[in-house]
């Protein structure tokens, strides 16, 4: 975390939550956590601090209805991977953030363990709270989507698809590169240079699921917001060399739902993709069951 680059007025001027949400910041260094629980405070969220695996455990079961873990990984008696697997173990449902030096073993791990997100220091106020919105939307919708199908009656799951992305960069080697690492997981792609080309391909009728797309130039063509009038259910995840959350905020203000700093790993770039493919079909689906509760008249289902 970098206190220096911390800019309360901007942080103020993003999207506050609907209602106060309920963190629990988990962190061994005392000074951390209160710069943290006093930057999500600002943000209209209430926090609970703890410096203790166990601790912390104990403040989960004590039934505070808490709406996200954001933990260390260096911690007394239960370390941040214990913590984060005997949670999800109990509390499947709460996302949990890991917020540490950057290590992408560790990161990877930690995915894999079960987080939703791994955050990086340091980081800048706005990367904070960008990274719980999207892990507190994650949870609304999961949940919302759940009371939907038991109103409903919805058993099935419904069939899966290839999922399809179209890769839009300027350089020929990343287009080449990123393309193989997609298509080896079994994704459909198709890959163009300039943000023109993706537009029209979109506007084609051609369906895709998720837009990945380099930074600069997306900017400079008023990308973002485009996309968002004209193609609102396609998540889109923003690739660039350029280090420094500062670059990837305009683009995020604008609608793009994550981003991925180059160079990265292809695991890196995996768990990206299905998290913001994951997002979308928990949208599309929430959608679709708001319409037949609307056609026989039931209410929205409420959340938390």
């Amino acid at each position: 975390m970098n206190a220096a680059k911390q800019n309360p007025r901007t942080a103020s001027e993003m999207p506050r939550p609907s209602k106060s949400e309920r963190i629990l910041v988990v962190k061994e260094e005392e000074t951390i956590r209160e710069i943290i629980a006093s930057m999500l405070t600002r943000a209209g969220y209430e926090c609970q601090e703890s410096g203790d695996g166990l601790e912390a455990l104990a403040l989960l079961d004590s039934s505070k209805g808490f709406d996200l873990l954001l933990a260390g990984l260096s911690m007394p008696n239960l370390d941040g991977i214990a913590l984060l697997e005997r949670t999800k173990a109990k509390y499947p449902d709460l996302p949990v953030v890991i917020v540490a030096v950057h290590n992408v073993r560790l990161a990877l791990l930690a995915l894999h363990s079960g987080a939703y997100e791994y955050l990086f220091k340091p980081f800048e106020e706005e990367q904070l709270l960008a990274t719980v919105r999207r892990a507190l939307e994650y949870r609304r919708l999961k949940l919302a989507n759940r009371g939907y199908k038991k109103e409903l009656g919805i058993l099935t799951i419904p069939a899966a698809h290839e999922e399809r992305i179209l890769l839009q960069d300027d350089e020929e080697t990343i287009r080449e590169i990123v393309s193989s690492m997609l298509r080896g997981s079994h994704y459909e792609c198709r890959a163009v240079a300039s943000p023109k080309e993706a537009l029209d391909m979109l506007r084609s009728g051609e369906q895709f699921d998720l837009v990945i797309c380099g930074l600069l130039e997306t900017l400079e063509d008023n990308f973002f917001k485009r996309m968002g009038e004209q193609f609102p259910d396609i998540p889109l995840v923003v690739l660039s060399a350029c280090h420094g959350f500062h670059f990837f905020l305009p683009a995020l203000r604008d609608g793009a739902y994550d981003y991925l700093m180059k160079p990265f790993e292809r695991e890196e770039l995996l768990i990206v993709v299905r998290r913001a493919l994951e997002y979308r079909n928990l949208k599309l689906e929430n959608s679709e069951y708001k319409a037949k509760l609307g056609e026989t008249g039931e209410t929205e289902i409420p959340v938390g």
